[in-house]
């Protein structure tokens, strides 16, 4: 079972947690086909209490959030130190984001940004996205666990 999307094996979504904060409806049974079919294991937080829940007691390689879902969830999210935020790859939806637009992710401490209407395409970016983030993060990844074998 793959615990880090930065690990130096890591291929596919196949078998990636993915905590999906968006209201019960058909967007969220949208968001969780697709993970499926990319062979995630989405896991649907309730209420933004349980997204905070889940957020402590589980490592999410994948979180998910729709615009509006909390406050709370996003600023958490946000405030976590980047030493805890290189494990987890943060997709942001919103009507009014721009798909795929860096900026905008950026500016939102994301790492990928969805247009509400264009939740298809995260079957076809979610892959590729995580590769080039793999790629990106995984060599400081790799120093840094040397670095903390070799003080122990």
């Amino acid at each position: 079972m793959l615990t880090n999307i930065l690990d130096p094996d890591f291929t596919s979504c196949a078998g990636i947690d993915v905590l999906v904060c968006v209201p019960f409806g058909p967007k969220a049974d949208q968001v969780i086909q697709i993970l499926k079919s990319l062979k995630c294991r989405p896991y649907l937080a309730v209420s933004p209490e349980d997204a905070l829940r889940k957020l402590r007691f589980n490592a999410f390689q994948v979180i998910l959030i729709t615009s509006g879902y909390s406050s709370e969830v996003s600023k958490d999210l946000m405030e976590k130190p980047m030493s805890s935020r290189r494990h987890f790859f943060y997709i942001y939806v919103d009507s009014e984001a721009e798909t795929g637009n860096p900026f905008q992710a950026f500016a939102l401490s994301a790492n990928l940004v969805l247009n509400m209407n264009e939740l298809d395409i995260l079957k076809e970016r979610l892959e590729p996205a995580l590769m080039d983030y793999n790629k990106l993060y995984r060599v400081y990844y790799n120093v840094s666990k040397t670095q903390e074998e070799q003080s122990h």
